[in-house]
């Protein structure tokens, strides 16, 4: 859930049937990322293979996440289209009674900013779209398991699992 939905799900929670209801939702959050992450393989693939020369020169010789720098440069916007029509498509399926976590999320943000005057009362929620926070918040995952994993095959030589990987860093030690 968003950082600033929090505290509304910490109440809403600990009612038992509502409890259910947001936990499935959590789980329909988690699966639309999921579905959504098979759409990242041909972006990445087009965007390494635009690397120039002097991009591989920078990549090799910055710092331990250069690589996922220029990949989360050249791909997040792409990503971000490929995978929000598959996230809103998957979180407007019903959950229950034709509730869905799209539409529910949606109405509760509308009904906490109007009991909250707007933001008079207590700070305004300015976005009630589930899906594009859970799209944003899987490219945050994405690139940072891209960024560890490029920390791993800088730093240790068991991760370098290509020919090509061991000879690129392998000849910076």
């Amino acid at each position: 859930m968003p950082e600033e939905a929090q505290p509304i799900y910490a109440k809403l929670n600990s009612i038992p049937l509502i409890g259910e209801l947001l936990d499935e939702t959590i789980l329909t959050i988690n699966r639309a990322a999921e579905d959504a992450a098979v759409e990242a393989k041909p972006i990445f693939i087009d965007a390494i293979s635009e690397i120039t020369i002097d991009d591989g020169l920078a990549i090799l010789n910055g710092t331990d996440t250069a690589a996922t720098f220029y990949l989360k440069g050249k791909t997040y916007d792409k990503l971000f289209e490929a995978f929000k029509p598959k996230i809103e498509n998957s979180l407007s399926k019903e959950i229950v009674l034709g509730i869905s976590a799209e539409g529910s999320y949606s109405k509760l943000i509308n009904t906490y900013n109007s009991a909250s005057l707007n933001g008079f009362l207590f700070d305004k929620i300015e976005s009630n779209s589930l899906s594009e926070h859970t799209t944003n918040r899987a490219l945050k995952g994405i690139f940072k398991k891209v960024g560890d994993e490029e920390k791993l095959i800088r730093e240790d030589p068991a991760h370098r699992v290509t020919d090509l990987l061991e000879e690129v860093f392998g000849s910076e030690n």
